[in-house]
């Protein structure tokens, strides 16, 4: 019986697995819902917003000041949890340079103040000045030679059991790529968390990963990050 059951764990079957979800979901839904705290604060982007403020993605200055207004609240710690690869199409030298291929037309912008013509420029400004935790995502197809280099924000790991490390290691995901903020973003910051997250295989979202593995150095989640952030802590 014993090899039985070591067996059935071991190659842990479809109806085992289904069995575990469920019961996974019956113990979580008799015990009481815990009181929010209040310390943790989401700010949406709902359709009322977008319906006064314009359709998303908003130009990067706009997301500055918003980000800014959010830091004058005092919050000790600000998770993005969306990702700013591409340069802000709306600043003025990007579409310039959109009319110009698309129209022939070259529009004069030759009057506007220097830190008006690139809003990533204003949003990095923003950066460096606050609590702010920005979101990548990891890949893990077989990495492709024109993915561009990330600048990503590892974490310091302590390992406290190193004598039997050999019973830990390779026990974290490991990513093959990268999809990150600008450089000029990423540089602003001095942390970051990746936004990975899978459903299990019946589609609920029931557990993510802290910690990944990518190019043999450790990552936090956003939330991980945020939560490092705001106790100020640089090694786990």
């Amino acid at each position: 019986m014993t090899t039985v059951i070591a067996a059935i764990y071991l190659i842990n079957p479809a109806f085992i697995r289904y069995f575990n979800y469920k019961s996974t979901d019956a113990i979580l839904s008799v015990l009481e819902p815990t009181p929010a705290t209040g310390l943790v604060v989401i700010v949406d982007f709902d359709e009322e917003t977008l319906g006064q403020y314009g359709q998303w993605p908003w130009p990067r200055n706009r997301l500055s000041q918003l980000l800014q207004k959010i830091a004058d609240m005092g919050p000790k710690s600000i998770g993005l949890d969306l990702i700013l690869s591409e340069p802000d199409r709306t600043s003025p030298k990007n579409w310039q340079a959109t009319i110009r291929n698309d129209l022939g037309d070259l529009v004069d912008i030759a009057d506007l103040p220097e830190e008006l013509l690139d809003h990533d420029i204003k949003l990095a400004e923003t950066l460096k000045i606050g609590p702010y935790v920005l979101g990548f995502e990891f890949l893990f197809e077989a990495a492709a030679s024109t993915t561009r280099p990330c600048r990503l924000h590892p974490v310091n790991v302590i390992s406290i059991n190193s004598l039997d490390f050999s019973l830990t290691e390779n026990r974290l995901f490991q990513a093959n790529q990268a999809v990150c903020n600008l450089d000029q973003l990423a540089d602003s910051v001095s942390r970051s968390g990746f936004l990975n997250a899978t459903p299990d295989s019946d589609g609920i979202l029931r557990r993510i990963p802290l910690l990944l593995e990518y190019d043999n150095r450790i990552y936090a989640s956003l939330a991980l990050a945020v939560l490092l952030q705001s106790a100020d802590v640089e090694q786990i």
